[in-house]
């Protein structure tokens, strides 16, 4: 789940309530008397009980103790075990820019931080999240975690806080009213019976039926609401002896491990019965997305049949009135959302009907469709919306990829999604999982093959940006030797420009030269200026400031720059403005390299590019070193140095840019003096990508002037 983000590092991405929190007060108390006592804390119980409201509301009341934030992950998305450690990763917005390991990504973040990670809806991957709070528990001795499960963990110090149904009168006692109406059951039952039917209170006409139906339910919240929100329909005395003669007849054939599971698919099941037949297949179908989705891909993916796409949106208001599907706002967009209790039942009921695999297709047929054109359209002026909403959409992309590279026959469709999503690896921050995907699909599918030459050449573009430079090398061997056979032109002009990229990295500019020179001039025959090809005119750019050529860099990096404006492009145009900044630093200019560095910034800050901030900060670094203004260099440095590490690689290798930073940290050191630098330097090293990058575009503190864009 992404939210808008905070300039301050408290509280920082915790979702909003979508309801009040009724009652609970107990066991609040005792979780945060443990939060600020233990080092983890578990809430177990089983579905539908409340889990992930009651850590929500915890984690908001011990947010005044976490100094770096409280950051929430939601793993009932997460269909690949093999992407927890990248979720967290992506949570933290730590960025995934690198060729190592995430647990050691996050190992190395967390180390010195003070926060609260909560892991919601941990059961399905319990096993690996108690290998990784393990080993993080161990290396960060300041990080608390907050996990929600309906099973424990079983890590050393574990605190096991059971969450259980609300308190439900009995129903054979007949006591005041007053104290009936107290109930937490009772008053949940009310809360959302009243949202459902406006003039319903509870009396004490009517207290014992409720009562007997709280008593029913087990007490559990989620089976309390579905309950309620059919008084849209039923009488309360009819909604009682349906809801009970539902219940007796599953009781025979039911299976499940305990009576409140019975209770809640009971309510499950008789919600799902009381649906229309089209709400019914709407909710079956729907349980194929993961997370949230729009009204445009219900109605591509759930219609069909005697389902016509003009009538989903009434199904889906159906569906949402009966409390089965939640509607959320997205920066003025709605999106819509089954509870994971919910989803697993209409999959169960997916499953029998037989429909699942095609399902599954069309489900994958539209975020392919949604990657290709959001490819065609990156080099434009809808980069943002095309960010913002992929970003909203990341689980269904990695269910899509899922399903295609667990799928015989799917393999090849699957490696042609993830490198037609390269744009979203590489530009928004994803590229450690964008590797993941691509390496997967090369590893099971290695036919030769037009989609294998251009996943290969996509994988090195971004192994290049990562500082690997022989796993590069590798992969554009085979590629090119592939577009040779077949003919491919366009292949070969991007695998030639990645060569040359790859040779700057290294810092063979003489080899560099020629690569990219000829690349832009079969790009240009070719009439393929996108994204990438437009980059190559800053790579040439680059290996001509080191040959000290600084009117023909100025000229190529204005080049892709006024092409990138002519197209309402942003994203390339950062790397044609972070161009500039080098040639004015490179010409002792830096007052001219700084004002270039900062509209830079300000671009990568809106895909959170870390890389790219990475650079503009280290560039923001040296001007102020050059200007004299050694305490701010010494911050800014320190506050790159994180994300240099992070990533494992300094500068990505490339030579020139590590002797500029060097030669601007010796200049601050000498303006300071040690000890002034190193406690300033100290100081940058505490920061996080976002707050270096605040504080370069301000004057003060991080965050204190600057706001980040808001996240989708």
């Amino acid at each position: 789940m992404v939210v808008a983000r905070s300039t301050s590092r408290r509280a920082v991405n915790l979702p909003g309530e979508l309801s009040s929190f009724v009652n609970r007060r107990a066991e609040l108390a005792t979780a945060e008397e443990l939060l600020r006592s233990s080092r983890l804390v578990t809430l177990i119980g089983p579905g539908g009980v409340g889990k992930t409201r009651l850590a929500l509301r915890a984690a908001r009341q011990v947010a005044d103790t976490c100094r770096d934030g409280v950051w929430f992950v939601d793993l009932a998305p997460l269909q690949n075990r093999a992407l927890l450690a990248h979720t967290v990763v992506q949570a933290l917005r730590v960025g995934e820019q690198s060729t190592r390991d995430p647990m050691d990504v996050l190992v190395g973040y967390l180390r010195a931080k003070r926060l609260l990670l909560v892991l919601d809806n941990c059961e399905r991957v319990s096993a690996e999240c108690a290998e990784m709070v393990s080993t993080l528990l161990r290396a960060a001795p300041k990080l608390r975690v907050l996990v929600t499960s309906r099973e424990v963990l079983g890590v050393a110090g574990e605190q096991i806080l059971p969450v259980g149904p609300l308190e439900a009168p009995d129903p054979e006692w007949m006591g005041s009213f007053r104290r009936s109406s107290e109930n937490h059951a009772v008053a949940l039952f009310a809360e959302r019976a009243h949202a459902a039917a406006a003039g319903f209170r509870i009396t004490p006409r009517n207290e014992a039926t409720v009562a007997r139906l709280c008593h029913q339910l087990d007490g559990l919240p989620l089976a309390i609401e579905l309950a309620a929100a059919r008084l849209r329909i039923f009488p309360l005395d009819v909604l009682a002896s349906r809801l009970d003669d539902h219940a007796r007849l599953l009781l025979p054939g039911f299976r499940g491990p305990t009576e409140r599971h019975r209770s809640l698919y009971a309510t499950l099941s008789w919600s799902f019965q009381l649906c229309e037949d089209a709400e019914r297949r709407m909710w079956e179908r729907m349980s194929v997305f993961s997370g949230a989705f729009d009204l445009a891909a219900a109605e591509d993916v759930c219609a069909g049949g005697d389902i016509h796409a003009e009538a989903v949106l009434d199904l889906v208001n159906g569906l949402i009135d009966k409390s089965v599907l939640l509607r959320e706002e997205h920066g003025g967009q709605a999106r819509y959302r089954l509870l994971d209790t919910v989803r697993q039942f209409g999959l169960e009921r997916l499953r029998e009907t037989g429909e699942e695999a095609e399902l599954r297709r069309r489900h994958r047929n539209w975020y392919l469709n949604l990657a290709r054109q959001g490819d065609a359209e990156w080099f434009g002026p809808h980069q943002v919306a095309w960010f913002t909403r992929l970003r909203r959409d990341h689980a269904n992309l990695r269910a899509a990829l899922s399903y295609c590279l667990s799928t015989p026959g799917e393999v090849r469709a699957g490696l042609r999604m993830a490198a037609t999503l390269w744009f979203y690896w590489l530009a928004c921050g994803y590229v450690a999982e964008g590797c993941y995907w691509l390496e997967r699909g090369l590893e099971l599918d290695t036919e030769p093959s037009g989609e294998r030459a251009t996943a290969l050449w996509v994988n090195s573009f971004i192994t290049t940006f990562q500082g690997d430079n022989p796993s590069a090398v590798r992969m554009l061997d085979e590629a090119r030797d592939l577009a040779r056979e077949s003919g491919d032109e366009s292949t070969l002009a991007y695998v030639t420009q990645i060569r040359g990229l790859a040779a700057l990295a290294r810092g063979d500019l003489a080899e560099a030269e020629p690569l990219l020179t000829h690349s832009l001039e079969r790009h240009e025959a070719l009439d393929q200026f996108g994204a990438i090809a437009a980059t190559g005119w800053v790579m040439l750019a680059y290996a001509a400031v080191g040959q000290g050529d600084f009117d023909r860099a100025v000229s190529l990096s204005q080049r892709c720059r006024a092409l990138s404006e002519r197209r309402g492009d942003i994203w390339a145009r950062s790397w044609a403005l972070w161009a500039l900044s080098l040639v004015e630093w490179t010409r002792g200019r830096p007052r001219q390299a700084a004002e270039y560095a900062r509209e830079c910034l300000r671009i990568k800050q809106i895909f959170h590019d870390v890389l790219g901030m990475a650079f503009a900060v280290d560039m923001l670094a040296w001007t102020a070193a050059a200007e004299g203004a050694g305490e701010r260099a010494a911050v800014l440095l320190g506050g790159a140095q994180t994300t240099w590490q992070t990533m494992g690689e300094p500068q990505a290798g490339a030579p020139h840019l590590v002797e500029s930073r060097e030669r601007s940290e010796a200049t601050a050191r000498r303006s300071l003096g040690d000890r002034a630098f190193d406690q300033s330097f100290k100081r940058g090293l505490r920061f996080d990508v976002d707050e270096a990058a605040n504080y370069a575009l301000a004057t003060g503190e991080p965050g204190a002037e600057t706001a980040s864009p808001p996240a989708p």
